[in-house]
């Protein structure tokens, strides 16, 4: 009978325990949103500062000041903890992951600025004459003219996106795997900046003096001829060429790209010489033997100035910086495994097909009167969306293709973060410029919508509280999560998610020159009482998706609507809950979803907010 009893008991225990666990994400959540409030103020007198006034004073840390930051703060020293244990398993050394932690181990090492010398070199035999003095003494320079090629040397730099100093290139990898480059006339400011190179000077005190006169006249002379050409309009603004007939027409700008690109570019590429003026005094340049090592000087020092800025200061964030798909997969290697990502990926994809049968149905009831056309384009626009879960590329599904993507990067060393660093900015515009799907693969902080794929990126620290837990109840995984989802469902058919519409952006013009479109924004613009034009573009999303967040949650769970773990009328808590994402954020993103809420009708309803109150204005904007 005792052990009969005692294996109930224990169960039993187990089962509390069990149900303990699930309910304390829920638990901190409510009082989150509870210590956040600030009850003195009235929500329909100022609802964030009814929703958020406190947030700071009981979470806000030196850290973080707002909800946003938070979340970030908390994936940062999440990614910190895996990044300082062990990997689950044995890796060889041509692993990306392995490649990973030894940048992530070097970034905390201090090295000088003259180490990135070390890495960049003029030309086999040829030495920078700054260089020399260093080893040999003041004037002991041994220095060939002849051998200095000034435009292989800008290839060379401009691999490691070093620019906007002689040259200013830009160049994209097309859908259609063109490559297209322009050249633009460089930021006389930008490039120029001679304060900085000084501040560079100054550590090597013997010379100051000599080195600061010689970068002064060489940027002078640089600077004249930027000014020089962007004020003379007679001449012709932009020439195009492809590759091959750059060659004839400017032999030099070939050689530059020829040295940057090698074989990464085609006879049939587009080249784009957007200043026409300066490029043919720059292609025709020849370097005066009194001036070439001053020139080269000149350019190892801003060279060494953008290396010694570019990384960030934190090792967290340069590494997403510079191995976003690495950590990313790294990420969900040692957090998850492949029936959970699995797992994962068929719930937002689920949760995505339930708010577009709404964003559906909005259309379907067709408050701007477009024509059934119209619709149908809207709609299918809509169904095509798809979700990417941390911004992997398609064709990069599992460690063999992570490991083939950095295979290039080799030989990287724990203490010596110059030459890490130097490798991943090469492997870096390597890859973004040879393959089109890798254009713009940064790691992804916030959930966002890419019109040129027509694709919703939701990042990994969004999927975890306090936006996201398996154990929330629904009503707070529709008001954040899904919110947010519904966000960017509402960015794919508005505004620059229909003129970037990757099937053409004149497919769209005539919905974004309808008359009731046009109204929506003028009505927004009202409201805002200024004119900016930015806030009301992004009020646009946020005031379509909000309403439909609203309307999934209410007629899914139509016979539910209330939840057991709390008091707070159901459509009070969702709105409340919305405002947590923006509690301490006072910027663009906090006026926008002001600006949703003053044109919800399902708000002013929770609150009973009377008409006419700063929260319920009598004209209220609407688009679908």
């Amino acid at each position: 009978m005792f052990q009969k009893f005692s294996g109930n008991f224990l169960l039993i225990f187990a089962l509390i325990c069990v149900v303990q666990a699930s309910f304390k994400p829920i638990a901190e959540k409510l009082e989150m949103i509870e210590k956040s409030k600030y009850t003195e103020v009235k929500p329909c007198d100022h609802f964030f500062g009814h929703a958020c006034w406190k947030w700071k004073d009981n979470y806000g840390t030196e850290n973080y000041s707002s909800m946003k930051k938070m979340v970030a703060y908390n994936f940062n020293i999440q990614l910190k903890e895996l990044l300082d244990k062990e990997l689950k398993k044995e890796e060889s050394a041509e692993s990306a992951f392995v490649k990973m932690k030894a940048y992530y181990k070097s970034c905390a090492v201090k090295n000088s600025k003259l180490e990135y010398a070390k890495y960049i070199k003029l030309k086999a035999g040829l030495e920078w004459p700054f260089m020399q003095e260093i080893t040999n003494g003041r004037g002991k320079v041994k220095w060939s003219h002849p051998d200095f090629d000034l435009f292989e040397l800008l290839g060379e730099l401009h691999l490691y996106g070093f620019n906007d100093v002689l040259t200013n290139i830009v160049a994209t990898r097309l859908a259609n795997e063109t490559l297209q480059i322009h050249f633009n006339l460089p930021n006389a400011e930008n490039c120029c900046n001679d304060g900085d190179l000084f501040y560079t000077l100054r550590e090597f005190r013997e010379n100051y003096e000599v080195y600061s006169t010689q970068f002064l006249e060489t940027g002078r002379f640089w600077r004249r001829a930027y000014e020089n050409c962007s004020l003379r309009e007679y001449h012709k603004n932009q020439e195009f060429l492809t590759f091959a007939q750059l060659k004839h027409a400017y032999p030099n700008l070939w050689r530059l790209l020829e040295s940057m690109l090698g074989t990464g570019i085609t006879h049939n590429d587009e080249i784009y010489i957007n200043n026409v003026c300066y490029y043919r005094f720059l292609n025709a340049y020849k370097v005066p033997e009194s001036d070439s090592q001053h020139l080269a000087n000149y350019l190892l020092f801003h060279f060494l100035d953008y290396a010694s800025k570019e990384p960030q200061t934190d090792c967290i964030e340069e590494l997403k910086n510079k191995m976003p798909l690495a950590l990313n997969f790294f990420y969900i290697q040692e957090t998850m495994t492949m029936a959970q990502k699995e797992e994962l990926q068929f719930y937002l994809n689920d949760m995505s097909e339930k708010l577009k049968k709404y964003f559906l149905i909005t259309l379907e009831e067709n408050f701007m009167r477009l024509q059934p056309s119209q619709i149908a384009k809207l709609k299918e626009k809509l169904s095509l969306v798809t979700i990417n879960v941390g911004k992997l590329p398609k064709n990069v599904q599992n460690m063999e293709e992570i490991n083939d993507l950095f295979e290039l990067v080799d030989d990287l060393d724990e203490n010596d973060f110059p030459k890490n660093h130097l490798k991943l900015l090469r492997h870096r515009l390597y890859y973004t410029l040879m393959y089109s799907e890798y254009q713009n693969m940064d790691f992804v902080e916030s959930m966002s919508y890419d019109m040129a794929n027509n694709v919703i990126y939701i990042p990994f620290s969004h999927l975890q509280a306090p936006f996201y837990d398996p154990n929330y109840d629904d009503i707070f995984t529709y008001s954040s999560l899904l919110y947010l989802m519904s966000v960017e469902l509402a960015n794919s058919i508005t505004g620059p998610g229909l003129q970037g519409n990757v099937a053409g952006s004149r497919q769209f013009e005539d919905i974004l020159n309808h008359l009731r479109y046009k109204n929506f924004q003028e009505c927004l613009q009202s409201q805002n009482g200024a004119d900016n034009e930015n806030l009301t573009k992004d009020s646009i999303a946020e005031t379509i998706g909000l309403r439909v967040a609203f309307r999934a949650y209410l007629e899914e769970y139509e016979k539910f609507l209330q939840p057991y773990s709390t008091s707070i009328p159901w459509n009070q808590l969702f709105f409340l809950n919305v405002a947590q994402i923006y509690c301490g954020d006072g910027g663009v993103d906090f006026k926008n979803i002001h600006q949703a809420l003053i044109n919800s009708e399902d708000f002013a309803k929770a609150f009973d907010c009377p008409p006419e109150s700063r929260m319920n204005p009598g004209r209220k904007c609407r688009l679908y």
